[in-house]
């Protein structure tokens, strides 16, 4: 994010040196960045404050439940837009105020929940839910002024989304869905200078937003092609392994993509094509086993942009989905070892990939302080 971001910066002063109008209002984008870094919270306490928001929207329905709300359908819509509103707005009126946030991420998801659950009509009837939440969360999504709120909405979409894939049983729309989050972050990331620059009023929910999708990219992976009928006993399986391979050829086209972005990053042209081809070759062997690629992509995202918190979502994701397919019962023995054997080599190429560019931003580091 830091190598964009100078990037960035590094682009404005030639459009300025080459009298270029990019139709950049860079005054509104430098204040979007500046209120980025006044606002800025930690990941725990960010965690802590999405945590606190659940409970406290929890307990809050439950109460409303008890006291005979949810027997009006119309109450529900009426209140929980109402709801909806205030949670937006109150980031706004609060000019954006951090502390905030706890506080209209709880209205939020009551809001949410109580106007989706009004169109319900018969009680185990879900599906309408689903959908209602879905176009919901998109809209808030867009419009809201939270970047917890922007994390939450865009989480929400998805696990809509997913409900609904699994409840049509369209088992091949889940690679499509990873895809789409694969393909936003991937895009962002290698192309933040790009993205920034058509669209500077992303400057300060940027990283809410791709985080948000990288999150709901592992979601995914955890939640469709990894799972299969010796893990649910339903006499049915809904979710089945022959469609793995899907999402594991898409992620490779993206991973290779990143890796060719960053041996041009360190000026590595000359052996960039039996480098990228020996990396597609060892992730062939892999093909089973998407969860571990798309962990393989976030930490190449992640050395890309020098953005540390993508960095350690690859790593858990990496070693989270290698200890998942080696307690699968439905792979085989000979396939778990070729699977470890892959992944360790990649993972020391890898390693090497990384130290390169880490060595490479150092040395020119040296040279402009010099």
């Amino acid at each position: 994010m830091e190598h964009n971001k100078t990037a960035l910066k590094e682009l404005l002063e030639i459009y300025k040196e080459e009298g270029i109008n990019p139709k950049l209002n860079t005054t509104d984008f430098k204040a979007d960045y500046k209120r980025l870094e006044e606002n800025q919270t930690s990941i725990l306490i960010q965690v802590l404050i999405f945590v606190g928001a659940f409970l406290t929207a929890s307990f809050f329905l439950v109460f409303l439940g008890i006291g005979g709300l949810f027997d009006s359908e119309s109450a529900m819509i009426f209140l929980g837009l109402l709801i909806t509103a205030a949670s937006l707005a109150i980031p706004y009126l609060a000019v954006q105020n951090t502390n905030t946030e706890p506080f209209a991420m709880a209205l939020m998801m009551i809001g949410t929940i109580l106007f989706s659950a009004g169109f319900m009509g018969n009680l185990f009837d879900f599906q309408l839910f689903f959908w209602i939440a879905l176009f919901l969360a998109l809209f808030i999504s867009i419009v809201a002024a939270s970047h917890l709120q922007k994390f939450a909405a865009i989480v929400c979409f998805n696990l809509c989304a997913y409900c609904l894939i699994w409840d049509f049983k369209i088992q091949i729309a889940f690679n499509f869905l990873i895809l789409l989050n694969a393909t936003i972050v991937t895009v962002a990331w290698l192309k933040e200078t790009s993205v920034l620059s058509a669209y500077p009023q992303l400057g300060q929910w940027y990283a809410a937003i791709m985080n948000a999708c990288s999150i709901s990219m592992i979601g995914l992976l955890c939640g469709s092609v990894n799972l299969s009928d010796h893990y649910y006993n339903y006499g049915e399986e809904v979710i089945g392994s022959s469609y793995w391979w899907v999402s594991a050829l898409l992620l490779i086209v993206l991973v290779l993509w990143a890796l060719n972005e960053t041996l041009d990053l360190v000026g590595n042209k000359a052996k960039k094509i039996p480098i990228l081809i020996g990396t597609g070759i060892a992730l062939l062997f892999l093909i089973n086993a998407p969860g571990i690629i798309g962990g393989i992509l976030i930490l190449f995202l992640g050395v890309y942009a020098g953005y540390h918190l993508l960095i350690g979502q690859g790593i858990l994701a990496v070693f989270f989905f290698t200890v998942l397919f080696y307690y699968n019962m439905n792979t085989t023995l000979l396939f778990k070892s070729i699977l470890m054997i892959s992944a360790g080599v990649l993972f020391i190429a890898l390693g090497a990939a990384i130290k390169r560019v880490y060595d490479f931003e150092l040395s020119k580091d040296e040279k402009e302080t010099s």
